[in-house]
């Protein structure tokens, strides 16, 4: 399986590899099958409004800010044909989609598409743009929590770290905040409902 980031690789590298990954995960399903899925910020892949993967990376950092080592999980709903009461609403997969597709050529076609992904953290320009196409929160209300505090705000843009830049709605003049780390989910605007988590506003500095 190949390194989803180099030894070594800047920590500032190392926040686009989520993204990315997100990015590998659509073109790969594509390919294989022709489902055209979206991302909903920052890390799930979804497929007709439900999340069809969800991502996962851990790393270790050298006292540099460089990588020791970094591992990204992948979970993607191939042959499910039903999901518990619970998540049955939210969640889907492909065979449930009506599309077929062999898990062994999903993977290979994956791995191919994460090498691609490795050579493109350095200049990731274009992975950047299809993940702002794809992403389904832009344009949409969100609600953005912190601590005990929530605030309504309007999905905008993806900044060049993937960070998710969101209006808040507070009156004139209007804040405007980059979101480093979280999560986004779409809603309705007569029925905001939606959090987004684990708010940064400020630069991820390595330990």
């Amino acid at each position: 399986m190949p390194q989803a980031a180099p030894p070594g690789c800047p920590a500032g590298q190392l926040l686009t590899v989520t993204p990315m990954a997100a990015v590998a995960v659509c073109r790969a399903i594509e390919q294989t099958c022709g489902a055209v899925c979206g991302i909903k910020w920052c890390n799930d892949v979804v497929l007709d409004g439900k999340k069809l993967c969800g991502i996962l990376t851990e790393s270790s950092l050298r006292p540099d800010g460089g990588a020791e080592w970094l591992v990204v999980g992948i979970g993607v709903n191939v042959a499910q044909t039903a999901f518990p009461p619970d998540i049955a609403g939210m969640a889907a997969s492909l065979a449930m989609q009506g599309y077929s597709v062999s898990p062994d050529a999903l993977a290979e076609v994956l791995l191919e598409q994460l090498t691609a992904m490795r050579q493109a953290l350095p200049h990731p320009q274009a992975w950047r743009e299809e993940y702002r196409r794809r992403c389904v929160n832009l344009g949409r209300p969100v609600q953005v929590l912190r601590g005990d505090a929530s605030r309504q705000a309007a999905a905008l843009d993806v900044d060049q770290q993937f960070g998710l830049t969101v209006r808040y709605e507070n009156g004139e003049p209007t804040e405007i905040a980059v979101v480093l780390s979280g999560k986004a989910l779409t809603v309705d605007p007569r029925e905001v409902e939606t959090y987004l988590t684990g708010l940064l506003q400020l630069p991820v500095q390595a330990r």
